[in-house]
């Protein structure tokens, strides 16, 4: 009977190891799943965060948006407005510069005609002065001419007459001369009526 008992006793004991054993397995089975749980839920709660966070910085660049827009439709518009001032600028400069080549160009054109006809006046004048006084009397004219100014000058420097009298003086007599003739030419003349 104690045979039986103590068989009885180690197959009771065996069945509560087992039991033991299994119950042991389904804790740890349990215990995993809730740990592999906790996890799944932390990294929901982790993604629900970052989702939220994403979700307020959308809505924050929602709101700047307009203002962020608005204020580079402002830079935009300034740069094209200071692009197409100094277009401007750059245009009524160069249209200046135009404008004063042209007026350059044409004062140059007025001043080399000038200076043609001074030249041409000048030879049309010395052309009848020569035509009117002939060889002779236009070198007398001019020696005489050239010794009155000498005397003026002399005057001036000395103080005897004044610089408006002087040249007035010249002028007549200069004026005398071309026209009577110099006495060189009066002598001539007097000596051929002789002849």
């Amino acid at each position: 009977f104690q045979r039986l008992q103590l068989a009885n006793d180690e197959s009771q004991a065996a069945e509560r190891t087992q039991i033991l054993q299994a119950q042991a397995l389904v804790v740890q089975q349990l215990e995993a799943q809730l740990l592999k749980r906790d996890q799944t839920v932390a990294s929901l709660v982790d993604a629900q965060a970052q989702a939220q966070e994403r979700v307020q910085a959308l809505e924050k660049e929602r709101r700047l948006a307009p203002s962020a827009i608005q204020a580079a439709a402002e830079l935009a518009a300034s740069d094209l407005q200071a692009t197409l001032e100094k277009a401007a600028v750059d245009e009524a400069h160069r249209g200046a510069l135009s404008l004063r080549d042209h007026k350059i160009v044409s004062l140059g054109v007025e001043l080399e005609r000038a200076r043609e006809r001074s030249e041409a006046v000048l030879e049309r004048a010395a052309s009848r002065l020569y035509r009117s006084l002939g060889p002779g009397r236009l070198l007398v004219s001019v020696v005489h001419a050239w010794r009155l100014a000498s005397r003026v000058a002399v005057l001036e420097r000395s103080g005897r007459v004044e610089a408006e009298e002087a040249r007035m003086m010249e002028r007549q007599r200069f004026a005398s001369v071309a026209h009577e003739g110099s006495p060189l030419d009066q002598a001539q003349s007097t000596a051929g009526q002789g002849l």
